[in-house]
């Protein structure tokens, strides 16, 4: 993000206040300067990096917010954009990130490696976000002597495809019948030269960190190494510290993140199959031959995946605390395709993948049913 970003608006009157249109800090685009005007601005532009990166580093030398809002901002910037700090034992317990807000953070010191999607549970696809972290052992009495931001930057991947596309469209379409001349090749390279890019993807213990969001974030480390941070493992009730709470072969984080299963059950669909055994090789993903953790009837051909209860006559009365009311069942069958639960293509069981698994014409549930009809065993 453009260092003018943070510093403080020229003050206006009340008057030009009313007819012009307020600008959030994601609407802001990095803009290409002319030569001539370039040399013009150098220094204006200096200054305000100067300022911006200022303001950060004194929030991160430890100063009250409120304080440091009233040393550095204009009153209409405090109204407008507040301040908030994060100290270790909020980042390691998990806490919310509130939209445009500037907001520092500090990694506690036996926080490790945490993946920057991790950090930020995930969001980076959706939600526009951008900051920096100050590299260790960074000397603030050297700010002066700076140009541009002193660590590294990080930008979400919604932030990038946006100023990717905002930079897309500053240029024509080229083409082998239309192709770009000199001048626009040296000015979409010098250009390119400009855009902030994205240059950390793994945060690392104690380090110190701004960062501007456009909509709430989900801040947390992640002590199991089970890809969901501890903000995300207290909304979803699972335990930090085993990275399988329900214990059912898949990690809490693929389960919540990528499978969309229930990472407190076994059993999300309720087909008898355990979560880790529909999803063989523990990814989260559905792949080729392997039933879906989430749906009971994965081929839809009337038969559960595993091996279901089916009661006719009313409820199971075992099922419940207390019997009252309770109407004792006619009678409880069971079908399924896996019968032994084990994910396997057995002999005398059909395939949850397939709704014709002889490929004889006949779908497997219509010979299930003409099984009973015959009262044949093992149906």
């Amino acid at each position: 993000m453009e260092a003018k970003n943070c510093a403080p608006p020229v003050k206006i009157t009340s008057g030009q206040r009313m007819g012009r249109k307020k600008e959030k800090w994601y609407n802001v685009r990095n803009t290409s300067i002319s030569m001539p005007m370039r040399s013009a601005i150098r220094w204006l532009t200096l200054s305000l990096a100067v300022s911006c990166i200022a303001i950060v580093g004194y929030a991160l030398t430890g100063y009250d917010v409120s304080q440091l809002q009233g040393r550095v901002l204009a009153p209409e910037t405090q109204l407008d954009i507040p301040w908030r700090t994060f100290d270790p034992e909020e980042v390691a317990s998990g806490s919310t990130i509130a939209p445009n807000t500037h907001t520092i953070f500090h990694l506690p010191a036996d926080a490790g490696r945490v993946a920057r999607k991790v950090l930020f549970g995930d969001t980076g696809d959706t939600v526009r976000y951008w900051g920096y972290c100050y590299p260790e052992g960074y000397d603030e009495s050297e700010i002066a002597h700076i140009v541009g931001f002193p660590g590294k930057l990080f930008l979400s991947e919604a932030e990038r495809a946006d100023r990717q596309e905002q930079f897309n469209k500053r240029f024509r379409t080229f083409s082998i019948f239309q192709p770009p001349t000199k001048l626009e090749t040296e000015l979409k390279e010098r250009t390119r030269m400009g855009v902030i890019r994205h240059q950390l993807e793994v945060f690392t213990a104690g380090m110190s960190c701004y960062v501007m969001s456009e909509a709430p974030l989900p801040i947390g480390t992640d002590l199991d190494e089970d890809m969901l941070n501890s903000m995300l493992e207290k909304m979803h009730r699972t335990d930090p510290e085993n990275e399988d709470t329900d214990g059912d072969g898949l990690w809490d984080g693929p389960e919540v993140l990528i499978a969309k299963t229930d990472p407190l059950r076994r059993d999300t669909d309720s087909d008898g199959i355990i979560d880790g055994i529909e999803d063989v090789n523990h990814n989260g993903i559905r792949d080729s031959g392997e039933t879906d953790p989430t749906n009971i009837d994965s081929d839809r051909d009337g038969l559960c995946d595993g091996y279901c209860r089916i009661s006719k006559g009313g409820r199971v009365c075992s099922d419940f605390g207390k019997t009252i009311g309770c109407i004792p069942t006619i009678s409880i069958k069971w079908r399924g395709e896996d019968k032994n639960l084990n994910g396997q293509l057995d002999a005398n069981e059909t395939d949850p993948l397939d709704i014709d698994t002889d490929g004889d014409g006949v779908f497997d549930e219509q010979e299930y049913f003409q099984c009973l009809l015959e009262k044949k065993t093992g149906c």
